[in-house]
């Protein structure tokens, strides 16, 4: 991509843009599965304490199929607060574990992202998603978009894959179209919460609108296929047809207490047919 490794106290990246057409490719071999940070404009973001990007695009494939932590437009986050507004990304995601169509990996720091889309389809082993992989701490997502394929082994969202369990997520006003097709813990917004969750969740006026999402284990559901945690679902809506061989709901597929969990779910429908 653009930038591989990022280090500095405050960087601005604004009204740049990898022309379609660009791609990024990983050289493991299929005898290992490494611990990489592969982006399409960035591959690892951690040692800066704000990073700012405006009003950019990418067009890109990123082919890492034996690699952890790929993601469309960013690889990895490491600390500090990484914001997005205005960003576009399209192309194609291969890997084998935490890849998103957006980010693939947030290991730490702060994201905010707004007005931000993928279109990338996303070709993965466990927890990824078609926006977001892996997020860990804190993260605030208002006004973005999903709309790429998702195909995972297990724990896929259409929009994230997994939380962990003393993250922090608001989702508003998020959306996800994509096709999904994986084994558990499928959601149409989020796959799974951690086991043993404390965290805090926020889901207000998000959606799915996918023409098909499919479970051929179980815990799959509209909005969540694996909860944990505390949850606050406000005005969402799921419309499509799900699949499942266990554990499936229109808005939520296994509601589990293994930390501290509660749902408070308000306006919200579903409509569609479960299998």
């Amino acid at each position: 991509g653009f930038i591989g490794y990022l280090d500095g106290s405050t960087i601005t990246v604004e009204s740049c843009n990898l022309l379609e057409g660009s791609t990024v490719t990983d050289g493991s071999s299929v005898t290992e599965t490494v611990v990489s940070s592969i982006g399409g404009f960035f591959g690892w973001a951690g040692a800066s304490d704000k990073v700012d990007v405006k009003n950019t695009s990418a067009s890109v494939a990123v082919n890492a199929p034996y690699a952890r932590n790929v993601g469309g437009f960013i690889g990895v986050i490491g600390k500090g607060t990484f914001k997005t507004s205005g960003v576009n990304v399209s192309g194609s995601v291969k890997a084998s574990e935490n890849a998103g169509g957006f980010l693939g990996y947030q290991e730490n720091g702060v994201v905010d992202f707004s007005s931000t889309s993928t279109s990338a389809t996303v070709n993965s082993g466990n927890y990824s998603g078609g926006f977001l992989g892996r997020v860990n701490t804190t993260a605030t997502l208002t006004d973005c978009v999903s709309t790429g394929d998702v195909t995972v082994v297990s724990s896929v969202g259409a929009f994230a894959a997994w939380f962990a369990k003393a993250s922090t997520v608001t989702l508003t006003r998020c959306s996800a179209t994509g096709s999904i097709s994986a084994k558990t813990n499928v959601g149409g917004v989020v796959g799974i919460v951690e086991d043993e969750a404390t965290g805090n969740f926020t889901m207000t006026d998000c959606s799915y609108t996918g023409k098909t999402l499919v479970s051929t284990g179980g815990a799959c559901g509209g909005l969540v296929g694996y909860l944990n945690g505390n949850w606050t679902i406000d005005g969402c809506k799921v419309e499509t047809d799900i699949t499942s061989a266990a554990n499936v709901g229109g808005l939520v597929g296994s509601v589990v207490s293994t930390g501290t969990t509660s749902l408070v779910m308000t306006d919200s429908y579903y409509s569609g047919a479960l299998k």
